[in-house]
Order: structure tokens, then C-alpha cells, then sequence
């Protein structure tokens, strides 16, 4: 990470949120321009503007409801000296954790927590429905390097003060930039 990630004052446990909801609903609202343009034509875009546009306010409902479920909660991770703390699951502790990778891949940047050998880490679950929550962990220890992928487009806490929360609460756990794929590393896939 270099002095980037260094160089952010941690002062106390790093609480985190889900994002506020402007920062999810306002990459949705330039397809509302699309549907309405479709509609003004008679015909076959009417019919599909409209089967569209309700599939599009069903999928707003949704994301607004689980929203406001995981807003309701308060923070959904804490990263302190005891380890870090998904809510509603275990404390992954820092003896069980090898290291802390910032992962980037094109728009997306990620903070994967690698485990020790035999140690499993719990899964930070955002998505809008709760199914096959095994199938998709392991989904996701195969694309990041680990099931815990603290995504900060999704968070309060960018990558930054996320590393920085590890570097002073991590025990010497180390923090690693990987730019590339977490899954070329030993161990992981």
C-alpha cells in the first residue's frame, strides 16, 4: 500500500456502515430516461418499456428494503485490537488471519483478509436476498483469496482508513497490496 494507507489516523476502533442510500439508488436513476423513451413508442417497446420499468421499481424496492435492514443495524464490521468483528457472526482474531490484501481489479477494490491454514473466516453478507450462503462463500473465496471481502464502494470506510484500522489494531499483521488476482496466492486457490 506504501504511505497511502500509512499515513490515515486510526483514533479508536473503526466502526463500519453500509453506504448511505443516495450512494447506491443515484447509478439507477439514469435508466429511468431509457425506460420512459421506450415507452413514448407504440408497439412491442411500449409492452417491454413497461414489463421493464416495473422490474426496475421492484429491484428499487428491494435494494431500499435491504438497505434499510443493514442501516438498521448499525455497523455491520468493527476492526479493533481483538480482531475483526462481523455482526451478527464470530470475531475472526488477529492470530488467525496471515494477511490483509488490497485487492484491485478495474473499478473494484477490495480488503481480503487471508486466513491461516485451517482457519475459516465468516462471510460479509450485503446482498439483497440471504440464500446459499455457503455456496456463495466459497464463490467468493475463489474469486478474492478469502470469504470476508470488505468491498468499500458498498461501506463508510474507503480502503484506506480500512488498512490503516489494520495496521494499528493488527497485531504485525501485514497489509499487502495486490493488484492483480488474490487467487494466485499459495494456499488460496
Amino acid at each position: 500500500m506504501g504511505a497511502k494507507g500509512g499515513d490515515v489516523p486510526v483514533t479508536g476502533p473503526l466502526e463500519i456502515r453500509t453506504r448511505k442510500l443516495r450512494t447506491i439508488l443515484l447509478p439507477m436513476v439514469w435508466m429511468v430516461p431509457t425506460y420512459v423513451l421506450m415507452m413514448r413508442h407504440g408497439g412491442w417497446d411500449r409492452a417491454l418499456g413497461g414489463v421493464v420499468l416495473a422490474l426496475f421499481g421492484l429491484a428499487v424496492v428491494t435494494t431500499v428494503a435491504t438497505h434499510w435492514r443493514l442501516r438498521r443495524q448499525g455497523c455491520v464490521l468493527r476492526i479493533d485490537d481483538s480482531g475483526i468483528t462481523v455482526v451478527g457472526k464470530r470475531t475472526v482474531g488477529w492470530d488467525e488471519i496471515r494477511v490483509v490484501r488490497v485487492v484491485r481489479r478495474s473499478a473494484v477494490t477490495a480488503v481480503v483478509p487471508v486466513p491461516r491454514e485451517g482457519v475459516e473466516l465468516p462471510m460479509l453478507d450485503l446482498s439483497l436476498f440471504r440464500l446459499r450462503t455457503a455456496g456463495r462463500a466459497a464463490r467468493t473465496a475463489r474469486r478474492w483469496g478469502g470469504p470476508l471481502v470488505l468491498l468499500p464502494k458498498a461501506l463508510d470506510a474507503d480502503e484506506v482508513r480500512i488498512a490503516a484500522a489494520v495496521r494499528q489494531f493488527g497485531h504485525g499483521v501485514p497489509v499487502v497490496d495486490a493488484p492483480d488476482r488474490a487467487t494466485s496466492l499459495p494456499g488460496t486457490g
